[in-house]
């Protein structure tokens, strides 16, 4: 917007935890003090906020994707969930803000857009909005293409790309953005301090810029700002993985002890965990025990408790906020169908799992795997997987990679391996194919002691190169490990 109208001053507020909007009086009062406040990815149900702005002479822009109901009398609302003519549902917040600006470009006659393309392409992957909308792809294909090339793009995103190359490899997908990129970034927004996320978004902003190192290296030195995010934003990742660990051993156990029945799993994650991972905790633990769960955390100032809700896909509840909504027994439930925040009263909380015992009692939730190939072992080659990866730009939500399974896979001790620092990695070697299975400690106590086994293998594909060496391999996302009395010949 500075380049458009050549403003006096622009200015940016970074949430301190994960709030949205405007969130508190020391945001409203900085709002205040202004001629204009956008508002991007969220923001479309504070009426009251935009109506005291309105009353103060400020323009609000509302720039998002999230559902309400109603269009507010007292801001520009641009959100394509109300728009009648607009037909893209599935377009992210990142999404809304790079059409706003393409709109800016058509009435001031500018061409600054198609150089944000990539930040929108990252922002709707991120999100996991429906990569099938061919709107959202068109995006992301250009959005990759920037990422991919050497001399264009965005700066900090390269060098987040940089950051993960061992993973990555020299070349860019839909999908690594969603499970290499996106996590540092959120490490970053639910971690970070306050200048860390401010020093983020002027990486975005800013690249190419430096400023005073802070690393083991570079301490004291000038520095590109992207490189030297990138490095914090590794590091933060590295300590919330740590802390993650920590809290899901804790609540897991409770679950263990307290939960395992309920249809619904909600638990007080008070002093266990910080407010600002209750939605990765939640994801975790919704992806352990099969359930809808809520991870709760107490506010001392009002009594209230607040956290995230997250919910397996493919179960018979396909719109857990709804459900939370529709018994009354919430103060909110706000985001998507089956993730979002959410606020509750102490004293509805075993009413709610109670309630849920009751409507949900015909529900299994039970582990479902929607498989597209059946494959005999026998009839399987590397070829096949090749011809498979040669598709991995498709691949995003909701037109998932393929899952495979693989049966009456015949082996010796031998050829299944524990591998890693923990040793917790399985790693099966079968007719030219590699059988990976990640973080496998519950699966490891389940292998019999037998000198051979029967092997049925659920997984993804994946093609790994390493120092030339190209592999076709089946990333495992559950297995069957049967023994055998005898060798295989």
């Amino acid at each position: 917007m500075h380049k458009v109208y050549s403003l006096k001053s622009l200015d940016f507020i970074v949430h301190k935890n994960k709030e949205v909007g405007i969130a508190n009086d020391k945001e409203m009062n900085k709002a205040l003090d202004s001629d204009l406040v956008i508002v991007p990815d969220a923001g479309s149900s504070q009426y009251k906020k935009h109506k005291r702005l309105k009353d103060n002479g400020i323009d609000v822009i509302v720039l998002d994707h999230h559902h309400t109901d109603k269009e507010s009398e007292h801001a520009i609302v641009v959100n394509n969930q109300i728009s009648p003519e607009y037909n893209n549902k599935a377009l992210s917040g990142a999404g809304v803000v790079f059409k706003f600006c393409q709109v800016l470009d058509d009435i001031t006659g500018s061409n600054y857009a198609k150089d944000l393309v990539d930040l929108a392409a990252l922002g709707i992957a991120s999100d996991n909005m429906d990569m099938r909308n061919r709107d959202n792809i068109v995006i992301i294909r250009r959005g990759i293409y920037l990422m991919n090339q050497q001399d264009k793009g965005n700066k900090f995103i390269k060098a987040l790309i940089d950051k993960k190359s061992y993973s990555l490899g020299d070349k860019v997908y839909p999908i690594d953005i969603m499970f290499y990129i996106a996590p540092l970034i959120n490490a970053v927004i639910r971690l970070g301090t306050k200048d860390e996320k401010e020093m983020m978004f002027e990486a975005f902003i800013r690249g190419g810029s430096k400023v005073v190192g802070s690393g083991r290296n570079n301490k004291g030195q000038m520095v590109f700002i992207e490189g030297e995010m990138a490095r914090i934003a590794g590091n933060i990742k590295r300590r919330q993985r740590k802390k993650e660990t920590k809290g899901m051993e804790k609540l897991s156990q409770i679950v263990e002890k307290n939960q395992k029945d309920n249809k619904i799993i909600i638990l007080d994650a008070t002093n266990i965990i910080s407010n600002s991972m209750t939605g990765l905790v939640a994801n975790k633990i919704q992806s352990k025990f099969g359930k809808p769960t809520l991870i709760l955390i107490k506010n001392e100032s009002d009594g209230l408790y607040y956290g995230s809700g997250r919910c397996p896909s493919g179960t018979e509840l396909d719109d857990f906020r709804k459900y939370l909504n529709n018994t009354g027994l919430v103060e909110y439930a706000e985001g998507h169908a089956s993730a979002f925040g959410i606020c509750i009263k102490q004293e509805n909380i075993n009413k709610l799992i109670e309630l849920s015992n009751k409507l949900l009692e015909k529900y299994e939730f039970k582990q479902i795997y929607n498989i597209d190939f059946l494959v005999p072992s026998q009839k399987l080659d590397g070829s096949y997987i090749f011809k498979l990866d040669e598709m991995k730009h498709l691949w995003g939500t909701d037109l998932r990679e393929p899952l495979m399974m693989v049966t009456g896979m015949k082996i010796d001790k031998g050829n299944l391996e524990l591998i890693g620092k923990k040793s917790n990695i399985i790693k099966i070697k079968y007719q030219g194919i590699e059988y990976i299975m990640f973080r496998a400690e519950d699966k490891i106590k389940e292998i019999p002691d037998t000198n051979s086994y029967t092997v049925n293998v659920i997984g993804k594909p994946n093609v790994n190169e390493w120092r030339g060496k190209v592999v076709p391999q089946i990333i495992m996302e559950d297995c069957e490990i049967k023994g055998n009395d005898s060798f295989v010949f």
